[in-house]
């Protein structure tokens, strides 16, 4: 059977970011944007925007974006009938350190809605990389080592129950595992990465996570984000 392509994608220099028009949908943007990360937005568009209705388009990039490593994966021939290749699935990996501490267990995070203005490209994606800090500890984090995230998993509705999305947690963790000095800055009085993973995952998607190696982390429980329950788990690479 013919296997999916899945296209690396690295951070964008700002100078082109800043370009992207939030307001307008992946299809409407300028040339400039290399087309995975078009392809890219354009999947969290389609299930987080519009499947799931979890927020709208002009508040699904935030200013991790500007730092997040992007994978797209693309359908195999078999299940593609265009000319251009199809994109299915993405997945980004957040560097170290977070800009937003552990969510607090019972703790509830609205999505932005469609009336409240959002802010501009120049804007957001212009912002420095947040500050190292020392955060709760919790059953498998002690609050201080670093971790990256791995966040805004996604899959075409169609395309799913193939287990799609393994593939891209691969290739999001093995580039990790190659690439150490990549994932953040250490020295300056932050800690060396030594392989620890997060993610905030909806728990109806907990089980796909544990298939990938991800532990749930029991203290801090479970939150809402945008109306959706979820649990923050961990896993660690070897280095």
């Amino acid at each position: 059977m013919p296997a999916p392509t899945i296209v690396f994608q690295a951070p964008l220099p700002r100078e082109t970011l800043i370009k992207w028009k939030r307001h307008l949908p992946s299809s409407q943007q300028e040339d400039i944007f290399p087309q995975a990360f078009r392809d890219s937005m354009f999947i969290r568009e389609e299930v987080f925007t519009r499947e799931q209705k979890a927020v709208p388009i002009k508040h699904h990039t935030d200013a991790d974006d500007a730092r997040s490593y992007l994978w797209v994966l693309y359908a195999p021939a078999d299940e593609d009938s265009s000319d251009e290749p199809n994109p299915i699935g993405t997945v980004r990996l957040v560097p170290f350190p977070q800009a937003h501490p552990h969510p607090v267990a019972g703790s509830a995070w609205d999505a932005p809605t469609e009336d409240l203005a959002a802010e501009d490209a120049s804007t957001i994606f212009s912002r420095p990389a947040p500050p190292y800090f020392v955060d709760q500890a919790s059953s498998l984090h002690d609050g201080i080592e670093p971790y990256i995230l791995i966040g805004r998993l996604c899959v075409l509705e169609e395309f799913r129950g193939k287990r799609y999305a393994n593939l891209l947690v691969d290739a999001a963790l093995n580039w990790a595992t190659a690439h150490p000095e990549k994932v953040g800055m250490s020295g300056n009085g932050v800690p060396e990465w030594k392989g620890l993973v997060g993610i905030l995952a909806q728990v109806r998607a907990q089980t796909a996570w544990e298939r990938n190696g991800f532990v749930v982390d029991e203290q801090l429980g479970t939150c809402l984000v945008a109306g959706r329950e979820h649990v923050s788990m961990f896993r660690r690479l070897k280095i």
